[in-house]
């Protein structure tokens, strides 16, 4: 229990690293502050407007690493599967009330893409080929983007893996809201 509580903080301190303004603050100086120019909003997509292209690439990988790093973490600590979401939603948390930018940071949307990926490695690249087909075919519409996800989320991804196991994240989603949805296979 112990491991777990001290983990989950540490998984929050993790998701608190504003890499967002790492990476604006060393591509475009000392002198730009995410918070009052752009979106306002420490995140990769006010750094892509800020600080270019490349640096909002690296600051949505910076991001996206919080993520995926915790779930991994809780995976090598030994962790029951079922607390490898909740420690990506603690980095989650974490870069969106930062403790290190008082408690204000982005969106969330890069921490739960690494969660998601490092969860549900599979899914996540069938999610993101769905989502760059769309962006390319029909330009930048996010909300058409996020459609594409919902066919997930009414089969229930993942629901065939280690059907057996008692202890696994069987049917289990990681969304934005950082809740875990127990979901059965339909088929």
């Amino acid at each position: 229990m112990a491991k777990a509580l001290s983990l989950l903080i540490l998984c929050y301190f993790i998701g608190s690293i504003p890499w967002s303004a790492i990476v604006a603050k060393f591509f475009s100086g000392p002198s730009v502050d995410l918070t009052k120019e752009g979106t306002k909003n420490v995140g990769a997509t006010n750094v892509w407007i800020l600080s270019g292209p490349a640096a909002g690439c690296l600051a949505a990988l910076g991001d996206a690493a919080k993520g995926g790093f915790a779930v991994l973490m809780a995976k090598w600590a030994g962790l029951s599967a079922f607390l490898w979401p909740i420690c990506a939603w603690m980095a989650v948390l974490g870069h969106t009330w930062s403790i290190f930018l008082r408690f204000k940071g982005g969106r969330g949307a890069s921490a739960t893409v690494g969660a998601f990926v490092a969860l549900m490695p599979l899914e996540a690249m069938i999610s993101g080929l769905m989502v760059a087909t769309a962006l390319l075919t029909f330009g930048g519409c996010l909300l058409l983007s996020l459609a594409t996800l919902w066919p997930f989320l009414y089969f229930g991804v993942s629901c065939e893996r280690n059907r057996r196991s008692q202890d696994s994240l069987h049917g289990h989603l990681f969304g934005p809201v950082g809740i875990g949805i127990r979901m059965e296979a339909p088929f």
